[in-house]
């Protein structure tokens, strides 16, 4: 059986000399700036593909927390990582990316031995809109997917076909990343769950599962639309409720209400109730 391609790391080469970025951070904050230096690249090193995109509040709350620094003294401390180009000032202006090009390269090594190869700046432009503008339609490949662009194209218009057909268990092949998150997806899986829960359900399930590999140090999953379905069902999160229709409302507006019973009825069912149970047990009314 092959092995499973992956897209994090274990580990990433410390070079013990001070460079530029780490002597600034430590100058002006001492071992907080080592710190945040280190937890950074950690962090980097095991998300998937090895950006981490931060689009709302939400996300940079979550990213601070994750390197352990408090929001100001995060942001003063980011903003010298992308003045000395430690972080890719580009991406991050322009996508919401945080990138380090000297931990891809340092990291190099290690991509050599796998088949698949590793991200790099291009592809990750190409994976998300700018920052103000929305989503690109065609989802974009999955880096070391031999599958084209253009045949993803052309593969568009059969998907549009399917998408009221449930996807069938077993294995499915990633075919898209996640617009936000960037870790790969099977794209009708995606669309099928977007159908079936709120899209924002959805989304929050590929972000914990995204979160859950992070922490946990585990092997990136293959799908990340598979991994947010078996966690949603796990945790019983609801489905859309589905219109009855205009013809099913009108037949329960024309339905006559239950009435309650009258003194007189209640006594009659009371007196026959009595009646069978008469040889048995008394019956308190």
């Amino acid at each position: 059986m092959a092995r499973k391609q992956r897209f994090d790391a274990d580990y990433f080469p410390f070079i013990a000399k001070d460079g530029r970025t780490l002597f600034l951070l430590e100058s002006k904050y001492k071992c907080l700036g080592t710190g945040f230096f280190t937890n950074v690249l950690r962090l980097l090193t095991l998300t998937p593909n090895h950006h981490i995109r931060i689009v709302d509040e939400s996300d940079r709350m979550e990213f601070f927390a994750r390197v352990k620094i408090d929001d100001q003294s995060g942001a003063e401390m980011l903003e010298i990582m992308l003045k000395t180009g430690k972080l890719h000032r580009k991406l991050w202006e322009d996508y919401g990316v945080i990138y380090c090009p000297d931990l891809i390269t340092s990291l190099g090594p290690l991509y050599e031995k796998r088949s698949n190869k590793i991200i790099s700046d291009a592809e990750i432009m190409e994976m998300y809109p700018k920052m103000g503008q929305s989503a690109p339609e065609t989802p974009y490949k999955v880096p070391g997917n031999t599958q084209s662009k253009v045949k993803e194209r052309k593969e568009k218009e059969t998907k549009e076909k399917e998408r009221e057909t449930p996807p069938t268990s077993g294995k499915t092949r990633s075919d898209a990343v996640h617009p936000k998150y960037g870790v790969p997806m099977n794209a009708k899986r995606y669309e099928t769950l977007c159908d079936e829960y709120d899209k924002s359900t959805v989304d929050e399930y590929v972000k914990r599962a995204v979160n859950y590999v992070a922490a946990k140090g585990k092997v990136p999953y293959k799908d990340y639309a598979a991994a947010a379905a078996n966690f949603m069902s796990r945790d019983n999160v609801p489905k859309k409720i589905k219109s009855t229709g205009a013809a099913d409302e009108i037949e329960l507006m024309k339905a006559e209400p239950v009435g309650t019973l009258t003194p007189e009825e209640t006594q009659a069912m009371k007196l026959k109730a009595f009646s069978r149970s008469r040889d048995g047990p008394n019956i308190d009314f």
